[in-house]
């Protein structure tokens, strides 16, 4: 299948925009869990980065 250059560009803003929301989404919920006062402990890292370079 072929894309021209604008689907191409469209399908990386897509993934820069969708990379950036997650990133920031991450650090919002790290950043509320450290600030909570009850007495959850965060025993893993629920966010990976596998194949999300």
């Amino acid at each position: 299948m072929l894309y021209s250059t604008s689907q191409i560009f469209t399908r990386k803003w897509q993934s820069k925009s969708a990379q950036s929301l997650y990133i920031d989404l991450q650090k919002s919920m790290i950043s509320r869990l450290l600030e909570n006062t009850s007495q959850f402990t965060l025993m893993h890292n629920v966010w990976t980065t596998k194949g999300n370079h």
